[in-house]
């Protein structure tokens, strides 16, 4: 499920030859013993939709914890702005790709 998501971004971004991730991959970093990112799926009638990936970073300068938002993509046919988070939602800070690729 993870993975087709992934393939999904992948051929929206026009870079398919470059999804290279497995399942074991991903169940590894994802749910191994050390997780080393979070992953966050929407449903529609059972079907993924959506998925966020992410993970927790730390601030030496600012003593603070920080999450970095790596992935977040709602396949085409679903970006009508509907899709609604369940549970606490907490404000997040994200840079717009077009800047983000300035630094990299």
């Amino acid at each position: 499920m993870i993975r087709q998501l992934i393939r999904d971004l992948a051929e929206y971004e026009r870079a398919p030859n470059e999804a290279v991730a497995t399942e074991e991959g991903l169940r590894e970093v994802l749910f191994g013993e050390k997780p080393s990112a979070q992953v966050l799926l929407a449903l529609e009638n059972d079907e993924p939709v959506s998925f966020a990936v992410y993970f927790f970073n730390f601030s030496t300068w600012l003593a603070r914890p920080g999450l970095y938002l790596e992935d977040l993509f709602v396949r085409p046919a679903m970006q009508t702005g509907k899709l609604r988070a369940a549970g606490d939602c907490y404000p997040l800070t994200t840079i717009p790709l077009s800047v983000r690729s300035a630094f990299c």
